[in-house]
């Protein structure tokens, strides 16, 4: 019940903020037209609150849209909102195009018919081609889709009912405020006044940025000021209230998962799901790979500049493309004898390649669709422990808090790959499995500050997708700032007697404590601030 009022209440926040601003001009540019077209906002805003419901479930219940590119349902919004554009500021084209088609007849009477039916079917289309222009930031949203549906579909249901029918309520209320304006202010109510033309223009304008995905840009650097973050308020009610909905052992068995949770060293709370269950995301166990010329002959993606990572291991070296990665998130592989597993977490960038033999005993390691902290929880196949990629260890089950060991990666692109193991190869993308490995499916993730998926903390002395090299001794976590050490090269840091120092040259990086060279790898700053919240000796360098 209590989540079921926050979700209520949550669009009187995220209204506020900037990722609904797309949608705003659309709702007031449908509210200054004649009388007769009064009820176009509301059918819009209404088609856009059924298309959200709509697709909210069929994004999570099935892997059908993940094919699609996500052009493509950009440019779907994109050509409807520009038609409805240019039939509204020029609505003599369409009228002469649809009697000469005879779509209209030319009586007046099946003339004002045509052109009301016209107007509710262009209005409801409107609507729907919204949704890919709408972007929640709401952290409400992402537990109703994360937490709630995989559990029980109805109190989904509910939850997210409410939630829309505060957008309807908030976006309906700005319509009717804005057309008591245009009303009282005779000057901006002329059909072909300047205030009108310029509002269309305006509303042009943003349409062009959300085509060339500029609007996310704006959205980002507005977000980035966290004075204007109002979903840290959400965030903040948000973790006051007892979500019911958590995820049992039992819930566990439903994701096909056998693994007794009576062992557990995280907050059972956090452990959420990214739906339908295990293996929903294939690892690759049988990995095939290509020189480095017939990588770039077979795999159209690849250019020079694709890139991921690179491991070395004794006198072998290999290159895993991101795109394949994405998909994929780990590749059970042996490199020079040694078994590891290269993983990769897109939803924070953790990059980290395990030796997966744990006390002579050979693991692979596999995606169990859960995460911790919007990390990924791996399980492996002995045993169906489930293990935490950022804290590099199990955390639930038969090999609780067994620490893996982490092999030394880089990050480079092909090209420099190719300049420093010209001998080597490439991961292939015939991996048994049909992907469209050309195009990412987490859409504009990497370049917003949104988050999937809630995490029990966020700090804001970086940016939350801030990429760091992370290096690990002991008891002590230091992160390199990634954009900061590619300035200075090298990067020096006494932690109590220890000197530790980060070279970095052409993508390729040493950290050395004394002599000895230690392993790193990447991840985003919002899960190394989560995941490292309770070890006393972190250290993040560059501070601002």
């Amino acid at each position: 019940m209590a989540l079921l009022l926050v979700s209520f209440f949550a669009w009187v926040l995220t209204i506020l903020a900037p990722c609904v601003l797309p949608l705003l001009p659309v709702i007031l540019g449908a509210s200054v037209e004649d009388s007769k077209d009064k009820w176009r906002p509301y059918i819009i805003i209404a088609a856009l609150s059924v298309s959200i419901i709509i697709f909210s479930l069929l994004l999570k219940a099935t892997t059908l849209f993940i094919w699609v590119d996500p052009i493509v349902w950009k440019l779907f919004s994109w050509v409807i909102l520009i038609l409805f554009w240019v039939i509204t500021i020029f609505p003599n084209i369409w009228k002469n195009l649809s009697t000469k088609l005879g779509f209209m007849s030319k009586s007046n009477h099946s003339l004002g018919e045509s052109s009301q039916k016209k107007w509710i079917t262009w209005s409801i289309l409107v609507g729907m081609s919204l949704w890919p222009v709408f972007s929640s930031c709401s952290p409400t949203y992402a537990v109703i889709l994360a937490v709630i549906l995989p559990v029980s579909f109805l109190t989904w249901l509910i939850n997210l009912f409410a939630y829309v029918l505060w957008l309807w309520f908030v976006l309906l209320l700005i319509a009717l405020l804005w057309q008591q304006f245009i009303k009282k202010m005779k000057w901006a109510s002329s059909p072909n006044g300047i205030f009108k033309k310029i509002l269309w223009i305006i509303i042009l304008l943003v349409w062009i940025a959300i085509i060339s995905w500029f609007d996310k840009k704006i959205e980002t650097k507005i977000l980035d000021s966290w004075y204007f973050d109002i979903t840290q308020i959400e965030q903040q009610i948000l973790d006051k209230v007892q979500i019911e909905e958590e995820i049992s052992e039992q819930q566990l068995f439903r994701f096909w998962l056998e693994t007794d949770t009576s062992k557990i060293s995280i907050d059972f709370n956090w452990i959420l799901s990214g739906w339908p269950g295990k293996d929903g995301i294939p690892s690759i166990n049988n990995p095939k790979f290509v020189d480095i010329d017939e990588a770039k002959k077979e795999m159209d993606f690849l250019t020079d500049n694709s890139r991921w990572i690179s491991v070395e291991v004794g006198w072998e070296a290999k290159f895993y493309p991101y795109e394949i990665l994405v998909w994929h998130e780990i590749v059970n592989d042996t490199i020079w004898n040694k078994k590891v597993s290269v993983t990769f977490c897109p939803l924070c960038w953790s990059a980290v390649v395990y030796n997966r033999e744990i006390d002579w005993v050979e693991l692979e390691f596999w995606v169990s669709w859960l995460l911790f902290d919007s990390n990924l929880l791996m399980y492996d196949n002995k045993t169906e422990s489930l293990w935490s990629q950022s804290l590099w260890e199990s955390v639930v089950w038969s090999y609780l808090w067994t620490q893996l060991l982490y092999e030394k990666s880089n990050l480079m692109t092909l090209e420099e790959f190719k300049n420093n193991f010209p001998k080597w190869s490439v991961l292939s993308d015939d991996t048994w499995f049909s992907r469209s490995y050309w195009y990412v499916p987490y859409w504009d993730y990497d370049e917003s500050d949104d988050l999937y998926f809630p995490v029990a903390n966020v700090d804001f002395r970086f940016n939350k997708k801030e990429l760091f090299y992370i290096v690990n001794d002991g008891d002590e976590s230091i992160a390199f700032l990634l954009k900061d050490l590619r300035e200075e090269w090298t990067w020096e840091i006494k932690i109590w007697s220890d000197i530790y120092k980060a070279t970095y040259n052409k993508w390729i990086i040493d950290v050395k404590k004394g002599p000895e060279i230690l392993n790193w790898y990447y991840e985003m700053w919002f899960s190394w601030v989560n995941h490292n919240v309770e070890n006393k000796n972190v250290w993040s360098i560059n501070e601002n």
